[in-house]
């Protein structure tokens, strides 16, 4: 009986993998709330300097000069409203205690920036966009969104063979205008594929980047930030084959066309 009571009481003590799971979510939470604020400091004397630069010396700036202090602060300012919307995401999704703060965003100019993005870093990425018909604009956290898009397309260039192109694919459920219908973005690469037991681990966070083993256990973090991201607003984010079932894979990303605040 001894025994018996022993083993129970140990296999209580154990943790389970959901306390796992939720236990590194919630240091992944306070760990983004130590790095935001170390950021933000930063960030701020960054787009200060740069703005005194642009305007004290603007008579001794050339255009080329005077764009690139501007290009300094918008960056300043779209990733400090990125890590005070990862925040709120993540606050979301760990406890439920924070509201994202949305605005009326289209979706175009969503693909547009972070397609732009995209290329600054992986300047040799080919990229093909194609937004069918007028979408309607959706209600969102139009930085998190954008991110959450661009940890997609450079996980896509990244797995992709050198000169294959990256395509960008948006489309609105059938029944355009009805209240609820959903706005889908499909990112189509031409890579090594994934295999069906692996795409729902993909999203998983710490999934690896090697291309050899795509999906598996590792340190990635940005599709599960995206998955984060669009679930906190409704949304979703899945892996599928590419639906011409050529080599590759199709990332499609769901957004609710019309969603409450």
């Amino acid at each position: 009986m001894r025994i018996h009571d022993t083993l129970h009481d140990k296999q209580q003590a154990m943790p389970t993998t959901h306390d796992v799971a939720a236990d590194a979510l919630a240091l992944s939470s306070a760990l983004l709330a130590s790095v935001s604020h170390d950021l933000r400091n930063p960030l701020s004397v960054i787009h200060g300097a740069a703005e005194v630069l642009q305007e004290r010396f603007a008579h001794l700036v050339d255009d080329e000069h005077h764009d690139h202090l501007h290009a300094i602060r918008r960056e300043c300012v779209r990733m400090d409203e990125y890590v005070q919307g990862l925040l709120q995401a993540t606050r979301l999704l760990v406890g439920g205690t924070a509201r994202l703060v949305r605005d009326w965003i289209g979706i175009d100019d969503i693909v547009t920036s972070a397609v732009d993005r995209l290329l600054r870093y992986r300047q040799h990425a080919r990229v093909v966009v194609d937004i069918g018909a007028p979408l309607p604009s959706v209600r969102a956290h139009g930085p998190l969104v954008e991110q959450a898009l661009l940890n997609v397309l450079d996980n896509a260039a990244k797995f992709s063979p050198p000169g294959a192109a990256v395509n960008v694919r948006v489309k609105q459920d059938d029944g355009a205008g009805v209240d609820g219908s959903n706005i889908h973005i499909e990112v189509v690469d031409e890579g090594p594929g994934i295999a069906p037991a692996q795409r729902e681990r993909m999203f998983a966070y710490f999934t690896s980047d090697d291309p050899q083993s795509r999906g598996r256990a590792g340190s990635g973090l940005g599709l599960a930030i995206s998955r984060s991201i669009l679930r906190a607003h409704g949304g979703d984010v899945v892996a599928e084959p590419r639906s011409d079932a050529a080599k590759g894979t199709c990332i499609r990303m769901t957004l609710r066309a019309q969603v409450d605040a």
